[in-house]
């Protein structure tokens, strides 16, 4: 059969509508690569410095393409674990975040 391929990327765009670089990421994996799989950085945009509290809807491109795996952040653990966190289970403070500005959860693995 013919091989799979995963390519990663750990840069991230603006939170957006679908943009025609999702669009055209999108096309490729599905019409050219489709047993390819691109991982992508969900973006370190998720903490609201004035509020302290994590923002929704910052994940940026191409995390938030329909055919990437988006990944995000989680917490420390043990000694660097800062007071009030939840551990490794739990999606980092600072971690980008959905939804999409489509309305799709994501990240897809944390």
């Amino acid at each position: 059969g013919t091989p799979s391929r995963i390519a990663s990327g750990s840069f991230s765009t603006s939170y957006t509508a679908y943009p025609f670089s999702c669009r055209f990421l999108d096309e490729v994996l599905h019409d050219m690569y489709p047993g390819d799989l691109y991982v992508a950085s969900t973006g370190n945009d998720g903490y609201d410095r004035s509020t302290k509290v994590s923002k929704m809807r910052t994940v940026g491109n191409p995390a938030a393409c329909k055919n990437t795996l988006a990944v995000g952040a989680s917490q420390s653990h043990g000694d660097r674990i800062p007071a009030g966190a939840k551990g490794l289970e739990y999606l980092a403070a600072f971690s980008s975040r959905g939804p999409t500005y489509d309305g799709r959860m994501k990240p897809d693995l944390v």
